[in-house]
């Protein structure tokens, strides 16, 4: 399969099919975006709650590769974004818009960004038909697919990426690039989007553990040691209540890894109880309560790695199981 032209303009020394770091706050800084771009992929940086940190203000973000910055639509004024985006050196590429309070939200992000940066390019999340095609009527040049297997934050409606990513390619046509985004954390879960259709992946989980990842020692050990990620992890806003990020607009919420947070909630627990715990959590650094948003496909992350080598890792994995089906099959 050729790379799309959407996404082969962006990225002159892309390898395909092309994986992208998902931007995920406290784990998407400098050194995995470049790290990411560096080994053939596309990295995003994550800018969170606030519109930007500092260090980026400064323009000592430091990253020297082809490189995007996802926002938080509902969190941030569209004024400050554009604003700060501006101070950035060297430019970002694309930018990544994700959770509007509302579909006009969204039109004004992208109409702002287009209006000042016109060959920026402007990818949105989604998780249904709809919002892919309202959005590239706004004038997104890229859509993720998001499934919900994807850990982190999502809507709360929608399933797999396998169904999605088929119908939002025949819904918005052949010049927006589709990705496929939930769950994909290695070659062989690549490979199944690429055949599916995706035009490439975006990966998360996987890259929580990378060496250059901003995560915490504990979070890193959580994902590796959690198992069959379907029963391990679980949607639910509990998390976001507990550590006071309860702001996301209704429709969405968040998968992570269960712990006793969960348990706990689950259980009946007082919510101020269960909130003392998790702040003394926080002070300890204790993984056996705090937030750890992951995939189902967190199964499948076994060991810290070099980012360069989980993306190459994973392309090659990809490339072999799509080799083999072609010899299969011919």
């Amino acid at each position: 399969m050729p790379p799309h032209p959407a996404l082969a303009k962006l990225h002159p020394t892309a390898q395909w099919p092309l994986i992208v770091s998902a931007p995920m706050r406290t784990v998407s800084g400098p050194a995995l975006t470049s790290a990411v771009s560096a080994a053939g992929g596309l990295g995003f940086y994550a800018a969170g709650y606030t519109p930007f940190p500092s260090a980026m203000l400064s323009n000592s973000l430091g990253i020297n590769e082809p490189y995007g910055v996802g926002y938080l639509l509902f969190s941030t004024p569209l004024s400050t974004a554009l604003s700060s985006f501006s101070l950035l050196s060297p430019a970002p590429i694309a930018v990544w818009l994700f959770a509007p309070s509302s579909s006009s939200q969204m039109q004004e992000w992208i109409s702002g960004f287009r209006s000042q940066y016109p060959s920026l390019s402007i990818w949105v999340q989604v998780a249904t038909v709809d919002e892919a095609v309202e959005y590239v009527g706004f004038g997104a040049d890229v859509v993720v697919a998001q499934g919900r297997e994807a850990g982190g934050h999502g809507r709360d409606v929608g399933g797999s990426w396998v169904g999605l990513v088929r119908e939002v390619k025949e819904a918005v046509g052949k010049e927006v690039a589709v990705l496929a985004a939930g769950g994909i954390s290695d070659g062989e879960t690549m490979a199944a989007a690429v055949t599916v259709g995706a035009d490439a992946v975006v990966v998360g989980t996987a890259l929580i553990v990378a060496e250059e990842s901003e995560a915490e020692e504990g979070f890193r050990e959580l994902v590796i040691k959690t198992r069959d990620g379907g029963r391990g992890t679980v949607r639910t806003r509990i998390y976001d209540t507990l550590r006071g990020t309860g702001s996301w607009p209704e429709g969405w919420d968040g998968r992570a890894i269960i712990n006793d947070s969960f348990t706990d909630h689950e259980a009946g627990m007082d919510l101020g109880d269960n909130l003392g715990r998790y702040q003394r959590a926080v002070k300890e650094g204790d993984y056996s309560r705090l937030t750890a948003y992951a995939g189902a496909g967190v199964g499948l992350v076994k060991e810290v790695k070099p980012a360069g080598e989980i993306v190459r890792d994973m392309r090659e994995g990809a490339r072999r199981v799509l080799r083999e089906m072609a010899k299969e099959f011919k």
